[in-house]
């Protein structure tokens, strides 16, 4: 970080201070970051106190006092930061080992890591590009470069998990060529449905909150991370904590009670999404009635879902299968689009991949 950009942050960061908390606040907040305080409650200027206890700190800790405290962080900046942390680092990753039809919750596993100080490049995650995988790439061939004893396995179990041929293959590899695994259920499923080569292995509920304060230190150990602030940490934790909830409150649709466009040989008309935008809207204020900002997203969200669907028409799949896979998203996730394309574009690579072997 230049001079100028270290002298404005820590500037930014005295006047967020000054307005919001008395001298003791102050005190209590940077000393939360291991930051030597004065034993005073009362300064004649708190912006030019915070500037003196700052002005001799790491960039890495200027940055994060800043980014906790939700001021603007030049992005560049942030970059170089996360790159100079990386570097000292040494080559332990986390693998999540995962069943595509829980995106939604793996996503925020993802979050949960990161809000521990986990950097991308240390997280593989097959679902997520930008976690591992590059595009274009062989997917089993990254896999069995990336295991080894360095690699910390999180199995995110579901009955989608235990449903999915590819996972229990995928359980089967980790624990061979890997040490160090940690299961995390997805509920309702429970510790008494867990199969395979891990049942007797100590796991966690993804809304567990003291469990996920145990991950924290597992990976912080694991990884070789500076322990995060405590109160920094659980509010992060909290707020991932609220997003999960949303999502098992939310539920897994029944598909019994549906009936299978396929099976009945009903094929969805090609004018399909042209009705949805009034139900997305619909549905978003009945999800969030007082959440403004979650009602944008999640129509923001679902439109550029609906968007890609429109354009998704891989030429290399019979006409007839790929309508029947498109009919099964739709009958499966009705009010979910964003599931309905990461549905629809995984049995499409599947597919290809079939047509291989």
């Amino acid at each position: 970080m230049n001079p100028t950009d270290r002298i404005q942050t820590i500037t930014n960061i005295a006047l967020h201070l000054q307005a919001e908390y008395n001298t003791t606040g102050i005190n209590m907040l940077l000393s939360g970051y291991k930051i030597p305080t004065e034993n005073v409650s009362i300064v004649n200027s708190k912006r030019v106190y915070v500037i003196d206890l700052l002005k001799s700190q790491s960039n890495e800790l200027i940055i994060q006092i800043a980014s906790d405290l939700g001021l603007e962080v030049p992005e560049q900046i942030e970059m170089q930061i996360k790159k100079e942390k990386t570097k000292e680092l040494g080559d332990q990753k986390i693998f999540i080992s995962h069943s595509s039809l829980d995106i939604k919750i793996v996503e925020k596993v993802i979050d949960i890591l990161e809000a521990i100080g986990v950097p991308s490049n240390k997280i593989f995650c097959s679902s997520f590009e930008g976690y591992g995988v590059k595009l274009g790439s062989d997917f089993l061939e990254v896999i069995k470069k990336e295991l080894d004893s360095n690699v910390l396995v999180i199995f995110i179990l579901s009955s989608n998990f235990y449903s999915s041929v590819v996972s229990l293959c995928e359980m089967g590899a980790t624990w061979v060529k890997t040490n160090s695994h940690i299961p995390i259920l997805i509920p309702p499923f429970e510790y008494d449905e867990i199969k395979g080569v891990i049942p007797t292995t100590h796991g966690m509920k993804i809304n567990e909150k003291d469990k996920l304060n145990s991950l924290r230190d597992i990976v912080t150990d694991f990884i070789g991370l500076e322990p995060l602030n405590t109160s920094v940490w659980e509010r992060r934790r909290d707020n991932v904590l609220k997003e999960v909830k949303k999502i098992l409150d939310r539920g897994v649709p029944e598909t019994k009670e549906k009936t299978n466009p396929q099976q009945s040989g009903e094929i969805i008309s090609d004018n399909y999404y042209e009705s949805q935008d009034e139900k997305i809207k619909r549905l978003s204020k009945k999800e969030w009635p007082n959440d403004f900002e979650m009602q944008l997203d999640y129509i923001q969200r679902q439109r550029k879902a609906i968007d890609k669907l429109i354009n998704h028409n891989p030429i290399d799949i019979q006409k007839e299968i790929f309508k029947g896979i498109r009919n099964n998203g739709r009958a499966e996730w009705p009010d979910d689009f964003e599931m309905q394309l990461d549905f629809e574009q995984r049995q499409v690579e599947s597919l290809r991949r079939l047509k291989e072997i």
